[in-house]
């Protein structure tokens, strides 16, 4: 990209079409690192806008939607998921460690992948019956 040759990139365009966190998404996940140039993609930032709409988005959607919501009881020793506590227990400490370091695209990755890991072990809210009381126990 060169103001000379000029293919340069609008990014008031970027963030009309893709949102704030769209692009700062994009960035971070596909930038580069900080001592390195980094190559800018509409297509690369509509494949990492997917990514986060529907890994993140299916997350969001199966521990917040109505009907799940609706048949939450209280939480109990038996529902805990040991992979995905696993997991989480060990995130803040990985994404501090990747930002630490300036690797930024390591941190959002493992992000990623506690997500996809969480979306494994729920059932989709579609999936889930209307009368089902146990609903995420095992």
């Amino acid at each position: 990209m060169s103001k000379s040759k000029g293919n340069v990139v609008n990014p008031l365009e970027a963030l009309d079409k893709w949102g704030v966190d769209g692009v700062r998404w994009y960035l971070m996940r596909n930038g580069g690192s900080l001592a390195d140039d980094a190559d800018y993609s509409e297509e690369e930032l509509a494949v990492s806008y997917r990514v986060l709409a529907d890994q993140v988005g299916n997350l969001l959607s199966r521990i917040s939607s109505p009907k799940v919501l609706g048949k939450m009881g209280k939480f109990e020793e038996r529902d805990r998921d040991s992979d995905v506590e696993e997991k989480l227990n060990g995130l803040r400490e990985r994404v501090l460690g990747h930002m630490e370091g300036y690797a930024v695209t390591r941190a959002c990755e493992s992000i990623l992948e506690v997500v996809a890991t969480v979306c494994l072990s729920l059932p989709p809210p579609i999936l889930i019956p209307m009368d089902d009381p146990s609903l995420y126990s095992r």
